[in-house]
């Protein structure tokens, strides 16, 4: 016999409200193809069916993870195509918001006492009440800055939470692996595709208010034209963001793979020698319902998603994403050398990072790029190498890093201790002064100062830069000493692959400008991944029961 909980008597109330709104929807869509407005109608089309998923996100709160991360990829290929709405900005918050809420109320029915503790707390919390302070700032020019603001910096944050509580086994973990890396081999392929045949396809035709979507760089010296592909995003950035951070995810699910089956290989050999069954083994490794044929073909499909996010990272031309991945390999290629020897002396052959399967699969990415479009490679590194180049002419290593410095300097002078205020120099400013003249030819802009360390500064001074400083490095130390405690486990390759994602996204990336932290996909995943890397200990520990439904 069911018995009723609170819960299921919340979801009924639930769907009756979600019925009549969707009465009220239907009415409201005949009125718009009366009056043949199709964008307008598809845009109230999408609010609906966001309504339909938010009822099984109510349901399942880890549903609404995986649909708020396939939309927030998504989203941007239907903006641009209906014209870049600021309404569709509503649709991914309505979707984190029912998975909150979906969350707490698993929470209450489980009625189970929290058992992770937050690291940084400390430094995030006096963080976050300087930003509502400074939300009342008598230097904000609009009302809605500080609402930009709070959302952009802070919006997120409970995904640090959800992250940890989803990865309540080394089961989901890989499912979310296999499901983040193999949407972006195909975004990355469809950028690549891009790429070669020309940047009309996936963009529409004409202008669109606020968007650049077709964007060219070319090499100071040689004048070889780069295309920038966007691919289903709006703006070729947020598209070498998003490689970035898979590329990291990438280095690490590579290595977990190999670990998981090194280690079942490792006791199928043993089990042969003493008589032991397969099945103490598959407990061991917590695959019961997973055969080592599955475990080659996921390694198989990882593998190949990091070659195509590879190639995609490499034709976006984004000079700085590429630095800080080839100074990651070089890091982790230090880290498997030393692994290497200490194994030798140990006469032991396994290491963390196959580094065989990485360089094979950034060569093959390589290759496939120069046996199809050779000009775009070639374009592509004297581009990097006019302007990267200490000894060109045209090196803008040698101008760049004194722009920011500059602005630092100026924010300093002009925010004294606290600065302008919440949201002053947030992303979104565009979108309160309207979006006709934006990327029109148009030299005015809201922003002041470009570098992301002058853009806390300009917001809330230098009490809000120490504060910034706080709590990123604070996550960075405990990242790094988390990987270290799992340096004898399957999970220390991912460990050290998020760490340095952390390192690098903070520290030598967010140098070069707020929407590194503030771009939605970025801020998404940075506070998820989080989540996850310091779940990976009790993973390792052997102890996996659920925190949550």
């Amino acid at each position: 016999m069911l018995r009723a909980t609170p819960h299921h008597g919340f979801l009924i109330r639930a769907l009756a409200a979600t019925f009549a709104i969707a009465v009220l929807a239907g009415l409201g869509l005949a009125h718009l193809l009366l009056r043949a407005d199709w964008r307008t109608t598809v845009i109230a089309f999408i609010f609906v069916g966001a309504g339909v998923v938010g009822l099984h996100i109510l349901r399942d709160w880890r549903f609404g993870i995986v649909s708020f991360f396939a939309w927030i990829v998504l989203e941007d290929a239907i903006r641009k195509y209906l014209g870049n709405r600021i309404v569709l900005y509503g649709a991914k918050d309505v979707l984190i918001g029912l998975t909150y809420v979906s969350f707490l109320f698993a929470q209450a029915v489980r009625r189970r006492s929290w058992e992770f503790r937050n690291p940084i707390r400390a430094p995030l919390i006096a963080l976050i009440a300087l930003a509502v302070a400074e939300c009342f700032n008598p230097q904000i020019e609009h009302p809605l800055m500080p609402v930009i603001g709070m959302r952009m910096y802070f919006l997120y944050v409970p995904l640090f939470y959800l992250g940890y509580a989803y990865a309540d086994s080394e089961e989901r973990m890989r499912r979310f692996l296999l499901f983040a890396l193999a949407l972006g081999a195909v975004v990355s392929g469809l950028g690549v595709i891009q790429a070669m045949i020309g940047l009309d396809f996936l963009n529409p035709k004409g202008f669109v208010p606020g968007l650049r979507l077709e964007l060219i760089r070319v090499a100071p010296e040689s004048r070889m034209a780069v295309p920038r592909p966007t691919s289903v995003f709006v703006d070729a950035g947020r598209f070498a963001h998003y490689l970035f951070i898979l590329f990291f995810l990438g280095l690490g699910a590579i290595s977990y793979w190999h670990a998981l089956r090194g280690e079942q290989e490792g006791r199928r050999r043993g089990d042969e020698e003493t008589g032991r069954g397969r099945r103490e083994m598959r407990a061991l490794l917590g695959l019961m319902h997973r055969t080592p044929s599955a475990l080659r073909r996921q390694e198989c499909l990882v593998w190949i998603a990091f070659g195509m996010i590879g190639a995609g990272l490499i034709v976006s031309a984004q000079r700085a994403a590429l630095v800080l991945a080839g100074a990651a390999l070089l890091i982790l290629v230090g880290i498997a050398c030393r692994q290497r020897f200490a194994s030798w002396i140990a006469r032991c052959r396994e290491s963390a990072f196959p580094l065989g399967k990485i360089v094979v699969g950034m060569v093959l990415a390589l290759s496939g790029l120069a046996l199809f479009h050779t000009e775009h490679l070639i374009a592509l590194y004297r581009f990097c190498a006019e302007t990267l180049s200490p000894l060109a002419r045209e090196s803008e290593v040698t101008w760049r890093p004194k722009v920011y410095w500059t602005d630092i300097l100026v924010a300093l002078r002009e925010s004294r201790a606290f600065g302008h205020g919440t949201g002053t120099a947030s992303l979104g400013l565009t979108y309160l002064y309207g979006l006709d003249d934006f990327y029109s030819g148009g030299t005015w802009s809201p922003y002041r100062v470009e570098g992301g360390y002058a853009s806390v500064i300009w917001e809330w001074g230098i009490v809000g830069v120490g504060l910034w400083m706080w709590w990123t490095l604070a996550l960075i130390w405990v990242a790094g000493r988390t990987a270290r405690r799992l340096a004898s486990s399957r999970f220390f390759g991912l460990a050290v692959a998020l760490a340095l994602f952390l390192a690098f996204l903070h520290v030598p990336y967010f140098f070069l400008g707020l929407s590194v932290y503030q771009n939605y996909v970025n801020n998404a995943y940075h506070w998820f991944l989080s989540g996850m890397l310091f779940r990976l200990p009790k993973l390792a520990g052997g102890r996996s029961e659920a925190l949550t439904t």
